[in-house]
């Protein structure tokens, strides 16, 4: 996966985000007017029903987010500096065997 196409899925699920926290917090707006006494066409149980679908939604995208993410990220080996960060052997070595990082 090159970068192009990483950026464009990940803009892609990022709109989706946005979209589900835009149909989030309109579904709250009306589920307040509706407690308030203002009538609505939907019933509060439709109301719970399609924010709870949206809801859902939102944590699909989120988790897809994540996976691509590291899907991407995947793809490149850490540095010797990382490696001997995270305390692994970095894979270069002295002539005695050692770890030479």
């Amino acid at each position: 996966m090159d970068l192009s196409t990483f950026n464009q899925q990940i803009e892609t699920l990022n709109k989706e985000v946005i979209r589900y926290q835009l149909v989030i917090n309109q579904l709250k707006a009306i589920l307040r007017h509706v407690a308030r006494g203002y009538t609505c066409n939907l019933s509060s149980y439709e109301i719970d029903k399609r924010l709870t679908s949206a809801t859902q939604s939102l944590k699909v995208v989120n988790r897809q987010i994540k996976r691509l993410e590291s899907k991407y990220y995947a793809q490149f080996p850490l540095t010797h500096a990382q490696y001997e960060c995270v305390g692994f052997p970095t894979g270069v070595t002295n002539l005695d065997g050692t770890d030479r990082f």
